[in-house]
């Protein structure tokens, strides 16, 4: 069930951001700089280029962790 106010997380990889997993947790990033991160990891990045990416994200439900996980990218609940 969707809570009333956004749970806000992090998400932490190396690869290229998977995209999906913003509709998938109907989440949304928090800032420009999120964004211009998501935006450079999909323009040529290859893992460990840019290691230790971190992205703020919100959603009204719980990250799927196992699924992010399978992207290869951790989530830690802020």
């Amino acid at each position: 069930m969707p809570k009333d106010f956004p749970i806000r997380y992090e998400v932490k990889g190396d690869s290229q951001f998977p995209l999906d997993m913003l509709r998938y947790d109907r989440a949304w990033p928090e800032s420009e700089e999120d964004c211009r991160e998501i935006s450079s990891s999909l323009i040529g990045s290859y893992i460990g280029m840019h290691s230790n990416r971190k992205i703020t994200l919100s959603s009204h439900k719980e990250p799927t962790i196992e699924r992010w996980e399978s992207f290869l990218w951790k989530v830690r609940r802020l």
